[in-house]
């Protein structure tokens, strides 16, 4: 196994990476990542790394920069890797076949003034103090979702927006997948109105001009993969109860229309990335918070029924040490966590696999790395 450092800048926080959409299978990746000055799971800041050489070295591209939340970057940044850096966040976003941009998802994560504290809590939305200026700003999650389409590669956008009925709130999760006829999934997860947690699908027609919520079952952050043409496994992150930890999986043989009932895995470990490989078995990475913390991964040689824990791989347990950013357990709503965790991976031509995440060592420093390793 091969690890590689993507970013790491001391007083920044730097998690959540996603391999940007544009990335093909030779050896020029691009990885999206938060990275702030405080412990952002907001999305406030963004950078970007790309690498030549699959992964050996890293080249940061784009700075730590502030996001304008009404649609794109401040600045100049009109590249599909820096656009995905915005509509891929709480989101999914997809290129056509005519270079069209689609991206839908929640809208996930708004920054308001504190005195707009008090109206959120009274409409049941989450609320989290702001990281760095608590006495400023707050942080609110409601039930927004969204539908935007570019036409120019993301300069310009026609955008519609609409509540999801019956939910208190909605997030969506960067796991989206488009299906084999082009419809699109994006998974998310919320809290209806009478309190019940679930997750779902954001799911288009198509010809993506309808959109629907089917709902999946209980759990929050779901993976997606189609297994065969319309067939679809989703893996939900599960914390309740006396099996909390364990991942829930789902089948779909209608491309997502109907959901058949969750079964507990024996995979320990959240959230989840699924990947189809070469060989047609499923790839399923994730992060591992139990002693050692790290990362892990585990094959499946039948779409997803089994998974073989005897070979699990163990990428990385050095982890375990909390942030020197962990500021959650002093706010509103706010709890200590581990900050390690959310594996992306992707194989490369040579059949060996890149797996990028984020991870806290000794130093306290949360930042981005990757490792290269083979099956």
């Amino acid at each position: 196994m091969q690890h590689s450092i993507l970013f790491k800048k001391p007083g920044y926080y730097s998690a959540f990476p996603l391999i940007s959409n544009n990335s093909d299978n030779n050896s020029k990746i691009s990885v999206i990542f938060v990275s702030s000055p405080f412990h952002d799971h907001f999305g406030e800041n963004f950078a970007c790394v790309e690498t030549i050489d699959f992964g050996r070295s890293w080249t940061t591209t784009i700075m730590p920069r502030r996001v304008d939340h009404k649609d794109m970057f401040k600045g100049d940044i009109s590249s599909l890797s820096s656009f995905t850096v915005k509509s891929g966040w709480r989101a999914f976003t997809n290129q056509l076949s005519n270079g069209d941009l689609v991206s839908a998802g929640s809208i996930g994560w708004e920054k308001l003034d504190i005195d707009q504290k008090k109206i959120a809590l009274n409409n049941g939305w989450v609320v989290r103090d702001h990281p760095q200026d608590p006495d400023k700003y707050i942080y609110v999650n409601t039930p927004k979702l969204f539908v935007k389409k570019s036409k120019d590669n993301g300069k310009t956008w026609e955008k519609y927006e609409w509540i999801a009925e019956g939910f208190k709130w909605v997030l969506g999760f960067e796991r989206g997948i488009v299906l084999e006829n082009g419809t699109m999934l994006v998974p998310m997860y919320g809290v209806k109105e009478d309190g019940l947690h679930v997750t779902f699908v954001l799911r288009s027609g198509v010809k993506l001009n309808e959109w629907s919520l089917i709902e999946i079952g209980k759990g929050d952050e779901t993976a997606l993969i189609e297994v065969t043409p319309n067939k679809i496994l989703a893996m939900s992150r599960y914390t309740e109860g006396d099996k909390s930890g364990y991942l829930l999986s789902t089948i779909s043989h209608d491309g997502g229309l109907t959901w058949s009932n969750q079964i507990e895995t024996n995979i320990w470990g959240f959230p989840a990335h699924l990947l189809k490989l070469s060989d047609d078995r499923i790839l399923c990475s994730y992060g591992f918070r139990k002693s050692p913390m790290g990362i892990r991964a585990v094959v499946s040689d039948d779409g997803g029924l089994n998974w073989d824990l005897s070979k699990e791989y163990i990428l990385r347990d050095d982890a375990g040490t909390l942030s020197n950013k962990n500021e959650k357990s002093n706010l509103t709503g706010g709890r200590s966590s581990s900050d390690v965790g959310y594996p992306v991976s992707k194989q490369l031509l040579d059949g060996s696999i890149l797996t990028v995440y984020y991870i806290t060592l000794e130093d306290g420093i949360t930042h981005c790395a990757s490792t290269r390793w083979n099956l």
